[in-house]
């Protein structure tokens, strides 16, 4: 909601808002379980800071941070410190393989005094986390956006593998956007809504997997799209990841396998293992799979028509590797 620190507000939203000033935020850590990861401490006339804070984007190129606390009697405590290591605030460069440039930090508070001037607002951690946990199941709008680009570009690659795919996976993705609406419209089930962002995950990931795959070795050179598209899929996965998007994510795992392109042969099926075949004069052969190291299984040394091993495959249009 709305600050209720009125002299706050008026010295920061007109600067935000014009982006003359930039401010980040570090309460990933507010959605982990556990023992708080920042304590907040009340003393006179504010409130002292100490603990951890594993992720905090932008430091170093946002003038404020609004940073979440939380107190013994379970409240959230947000307030706001200068971005350029103010007492009490130590920061660790994260070094991150996705987005280096960004200034993603971590941050370790000891002692760190906020007053109550600098405080935007205090309010039950409880209902936070539930109002957290339905607001951020639901939207996958910057995902989604990632599978949009390469199914694109897919398509742009022109050969007829290529458009196929960038077809299949475009009409999957029409499928999300539709649900993705619903989900925002409504009120969401959060169960349904981690479900989809685990499926829109995956699609992201299918789809630029696909780019590379048709692009080819040039898909992993830096200025081209295809590797950093996935690099941006691969980040998404962690990006205001809940305990309900973890297990959702965890379930979709594997649920999704390629279609094989011929049914596999059961044992004793024409065809399959074990099963006797006619051969043209009549008599039969039973498909019994080779064992390595048997007449005709993978590393056996077969005899060549004059009796010598034929221990080396030719390749077409060279002599055969043991002639003498």
């Amino acid at each position: 909601g709305a600050s209720a620190n009125a002299e706050l507000t008026d010295a920061l939203l007109a600067p935000l808002c014009a982006g003359s000033s930039i401010a980040g935020v570090a309460f990933a850590h507010v959605r982990r379980p556990g023992p708080p990861s920042i304590r907040a401490t009340r003393i006179d006339g504010g409130w002292r800071l100490d603990g951890h804070a594993p992720w905090a984007t932008s430091w170093g190129i946002a003038d404020w941070f609004c940073v979440a606390a939380e107190s013994a009697d379970g409240d959230l405590v947000w307030s706001m410190i200068t971005g350029d290591a103010p007492a009490g605030v130590t920061p660790t460069a994260l070094p991150l393989p996705v987005f280096a440039s960004t200034g993603t930090a971590a941050l370790e508070f000891d002692g760190c005094v906020v007053a109550d001037s600098e405080v935007v607002t205090v309010e039950d951690a409880d209902s936070w986390r539930a109002s957290d946990r339905q607001r951020t199941a639901v939207g996958q709008p910057a995902v989604m956006g990632v599978a949009d680009r390469a199914t694109r570009l897919l398509a742009d690659i022109g050969d007829d593998d290529a458009g196929a795919a960038a077809g299949r996976l475009r009409e999957e993705l029409d499928r999300r956007w539709v649900d993705d609406d619903a989900l925002v419209d409504g009120a969401g089930d959060v169960d349904v809504a981690s479900d989809h962002r685990a499926a829109c995950l995956q699609l992201a990931h299918r789809s630029t997997v696909a780019l590379l795959a048709a692009s080819g070795g040039r898909g992993m050179a830096l200025e081209h799209p295809a590797q950093r598209l996935a690099r941006e899929a691969t980040f998404y996965v962690i990006q205001a990841q809940t305990a309900d998007g973890r297990a959702a994510t965890l379930r979709a795992t594997g649920h999704s396998t390629p279609t094989p392109t011929t049914t596999p042969r059961l044992r004793g099926t024409p065809g399959g293992p074990g099963h006797p075949t006619r051969n043209t004069n009549g008599t039969a052969t039973t498909n019994t799979p080779r064992v390595r190291g048997t007449s005709g299984g993978p590393g056996h040394r077969n005899r060549s028509a004059n009796g010598t091993p034929a221990r080396f495959r030719r390749a077409r249009g060279t002599p055969l590797a043991s002639a003498r």
